[in-house]
């Protein structure tokens, strides 16, 4: 029986990962592939292309795509199936992980795919794999398909005034000058008639609140810069207060500073960007003319025209 792709490396990390051979379907040719074993919490791996083989850098974008599906036994065991970017040092050794969940059915669906910015400063190469993700219990037995893996730096995209047709800057609310995270939500909220007599006012009021609450300190340099800043609450599924202490720095950061938001009809070709992707502005209006990179938010696109409107924000 034929061996797995040139290239390839199978990691099962407790589970037997074993070729089946390959095949061609819609004109696509695919490698097929046998899991098996029992689940033990951990994650199986099949590295799609040498490690040190693909050269990367900081702040490339990239994007990772393959086709994935079943064609026997069932997921028992298996948690999620991972497309996985893998940052790697000058060594070959991990860097970080770019991981994004999808959903393997029975059907050859449109391939999965993720872009994502390159972080580590010393990264080196990249490693495009697919993670197995495993319950913790469970006896595995699976059969997949995995069809046309493909890896390629995303050029930047930059929008200039040859392509805008009309900017619009949109509404954004004001920078907040302190975050509040609500946690460990309580679901039986007493007005203080189901509670002991004898209990203190302190616990009254703690067992009449549907949420603990984290908060930052009150930025006061966003204060002065922006008087019509406010406070920003939300509430969350955590649990610990650590988790939610974080979560409040981090909202803080993120929105503890303006950002701008602007509608953008362009005469570009549609299909280049996605939402969640990362553009660059460069306009005479707006004080963008230096240019600054945006989040696309939301994207309308109209291949007759060869046009597209996009919002971003950032």
């Amino acid at each position: 029986m034929a061996g797995f792709p040139t290239n390839w490396n199978v990691d099962g990390n407790g589970l037997k990962i074993s070729s089946e051979g390959f095949g061609v379907v819609a004109g696509l040719t695919f490698a097929e592939f046998r899991v098996t074993g029992t689940a033990n919490n951990v994650v199986s791996l099949i590295g799609l292309e040498k490690n040190q083989t693909v050269v990367a850098a900081v702040n490339q974008q990239w994007a990772q795509s393959f086709f994935l599906w079943r064609v026997a036994g069932d997921l028992t065991g298996i948690n999620t199936f991972r497309i996985r970017t893998s940052e790697r040092d000058a060594a070959g050794g991990f860097n970080f992980d770019h991981d994004t969940d999808i959903s393997v059915t029975d059907a050859m669906q449109p391939p999965f795919s993720h872009t994502k910015t390159l972080v580590e400063s010393d990264t080196a190469f990249l490693l495009p794999r697919l993670a197995i993700v495993q319950l913790s219990s469970g006896a595995v037995d699976v059969t997949l398909r995995l069809a046309l893996p493909a890896l390629r730096k995303v050029s930047p995209v930059v929008y200039t005034d040859a392509q805008i047709i009309e900017i619009r800057r949109l509404p954004v609310i004001h920078p907040s000058n302190q975050s509040f995270v609500g946690y460990a939500k309580n679901h039986t909220v007493d007005n203080g008639e189901g509670i002991d007599v004898a209990a203190t006012p302190a616990f009254k009021i703690f067992a009449g609140q549907e949420f603990r609450t984290s908060q930052t300190p009150v930025d006061q340099a966003v204060e002065a810069a922006h008087k019509g800043s406010e406070e920003r609450r939300i509430n969350t599924a955590l649990q610990l207060k650590t988790d939610a202490d974080a979560e409040a720095t981090r909202l803080q950061a993120l929105h503890g500073v303006r950002r701008d938001m602007f509608e953008i009809d362009l005469k570009s070709e549609p299909f280049a960007v996605a939402v969640g992707d990362v553009v660059t502005v460069q306009s005479s209006r707006f004080g963008l003319s230096a240019g600054k990179k945006f989040i696309v938010v939301s994207l309308t696109e109209d291949a007759a025209l060869n046009e597209i409107t996009v919002q971003v924000w950032g």
